[in-house]
């Protein structure tokens, strides 16, 4: 006779896998346990259904409760999800935005929050534009006019700086397309 844990006794006066396939048999009469009872005891104490259960399912009961406790993991593990966002978004906006924008608020959801990161982080990188990249470029061509004077070559007689006469040519031509 295979004996039970003692929450079987405790519970539903059922002491031997004897009397679970009794009661699997509707037979039993030692104890007000349906067969649903017992699969869903044998499923809480994390035992293997025997076979003579195996036609029977747990309780909405027992449905229920499994569903209200991954509710619950999906809930805490979406707080925290909020939390790790809401820190993010904080430290970015301290960092980088508090003196143009003071009075920022996060939003309530998690999406909203990771909006807000996005446009933030967005705004960090900012692209060069046609004109920024014209300026850098006459910035450049000045350094190397700059490197390049008082470097000259007697050309028949002429001292230029051919060099230097095609990056001015260069430069002015960058100033009249910008």
């Amino acid at each position: 006779m295979d004996e039970l844990p003692s929450v079987f006794d405790l519970l539903w006066d059922v002491k031997t896998m004897e009397q679970v396939e009794r009661i699997s048999r509707f037979e039993g009469d030692c104890s007000a346990a349906s067969p649903e009872d017992l699969v869903e005891l044998f499923l809480q104490e994390g035992m293997a259904v025997p076979d003579c259960l195996s036609g029977f399912s747990s309780t909405p009961k027992t449905e229920l409760k499994k569903s209200q406790e991954r509710i619950k993991e999906l809930e805490d593990s979406l707080a925290a999800a909020k939390r790790e966002a809401e820190n993010l978004a904080m430290f970015l906006w301290k960092k980088y935005y508090k003196e143009d924008s003071p009075r920022f608020e996060l939003c309530d959801s998690v999406a909203g929050v990771i909006s807000q990161i996005d446009n933030m982080a967005t705004g960090l990188v900012k692209r060069p534009t046609a004109q920024s990249l014209a300026a850098i470029q006459r910035e450049a061509i000045e350094k190397c006019i700059d490197s390049l004077y008082g470097q000259y070559v007697d050309i028949g007689g002429i001292y230029q700086n051919p060099t230097l006469e095609a990056i001015k040519e260069y430069a002015e031509q960058l100033t009249d397309n910008t």
